[in-house]
C-alpha cells in the first residue's frame, strides 16, 4: 500500500489552483490531467511533464518537494 503525502484537501486545491494559473489552464483541467497521468496535455515541456509524473507517482518524492524550502516559501506567499 502506498503512503499518501500528508496534504489536506484544502492545501491540495490551493496548489492546483496556483499551478494551473502558472500553466495557463484551469484547476479542473490540471487535476484531471494529473489523475489521468496525461500531463503532456498541460505541460508542453516533455521533460518537465515526465519529471512531474515521476514525482506524483512516488509519494516520498512528492512529500520532499512539498517540504522543500522553495515550496514552503511559495506556499507562504500564496497563503497571504
Amino acid at each position: 500500500m502506498q503512503n499518501q503525502p500528508n496534504i489536506s484537501p484544502e492545501n491540495l486545491n490551493k496548489l492546483v489552483q496556483m499551478a494551473a494559473s502558472k500553466l495557463g489552464t484551469t484547476p479542473d483541467y490540471l487535476m484531471s490531467s494529473l489523475q489521468s497521468g496525461k500531463l503532456e496535455n498541460v505541460i508542453q515541456d516533455k521533460a518537465a511533464a515526465q519529471n512531474l509524473k515521476a514525482m506524483m507517482a512516488d509519494p516520498g518524492k512528492a512529500q520532499s518537494a512539498l517540504n522543500s524550502a522553495g515550496m514552503q516559501e511559495m506556499l507562504k506567499k500564496f497563503m497571504k
